[in-house]
């Protein structure tokens, strides 16, 4: 069994994301306000209740950014709906192949030693292949919040992050804010690490062409696992 050398999600990693967001919110419209108290476990859903009841704001909109939200059992997903109706809903996707990647370091330490038995090992992991179920993450939430969920596409930020962010506030009824700054930085990955990404995509394949039947993934998706778009149904 892949045992990490360190937390998946260190609460030390949101706060960089979190923190300048609040404050570029705070300064544009002060009454638009984001927060992510959630980084520890939920101890019960009325613990998790009286958080946000207890959240002290005059916001139009708050919020919370955690991946962890994507593999939520189904059970507590209808909690959500069931306290939280208006709730809107963003899933962001990753190529699952750098997603993957890019975990594997988070998982264990930037300058961690890789070879591609050490990789592949992590990727067939529980916890590694729970957070690549993206079929399985839209059809749960969609069920339950229909058309409050929107997807939207990692690979779209990084190229174009001021209209990634305005297509974001929209879908929240939030003002545009053309001065609000996306303080997200890229990240590298080790460039020997690169060299695995063939056999990432190899295994992911069949995962990604089944989601490209579903809905329509960015021309980089496409591109990088050989998918054409004539081979997709988007009927579904």
């Amino acid at each position: 069994m892949y045992e990490p050398k360190t937390p998946a999600i260190p609460p030390q990693w949101s706060e960089p994301y979190t923190s300048a967001l609040a404050t570029s919110h705070a300064n544009h419209r002060p009454r638009y306000r984001t927060c992510a108290h959630f980084m520890t476990p939920i101890e019960s859903q009325q613990w998790y209740l009286d958080l946000w009841a207890s959240l002290e704001t005059d916001a139009k909109v708050v919020g919370e950014i955690t991946p962890a939200y994507a593999f939520l059992k189904e059970a507590d997903v209808d909690f959500l709906a069931k306290n939280y109706g208006d709730l809107k809903v963003l899933f962001i996707l990753r190529d699952p192949a750098t997603r993957a990647l890019s975990s594997y370091f988070q998982w264990n330490g930037k300058g961690a030693d890789i070879t591609l038995e050490s990789l592949m090992e992590y990727v067939r992991s529980p916890p590694c292949r729970a957070r690549c179920e993206y079929l399985r993450t839209i059809d749960v939430w969609q069920r339950r919040f229909g058309d409050r969920l929107r997807l939207v596409f990692f690979e779209d930020l990084l190229a174009n992050k001021q209209r990634f962010l305005a297509e974001i506030l929209e879908f929240l009824e939030v003002e545009p804010m053309p001065s609000l700054e996306f303080p997200y930085g890229n990240r590298k990955t080790q460039s020997s690490a690169k060299s695995y990404l063939p056999e990432l995509r190899a295994f992911y394949q069949d995962d990604v062409r089944a989601l490209a039947e579903r809905i329509e993934l960015p021309p980089a998706w496409m591109d990088a696992y050989s998918l054409q778009h004539t081979d997709c149904d988007q009927s579904a």
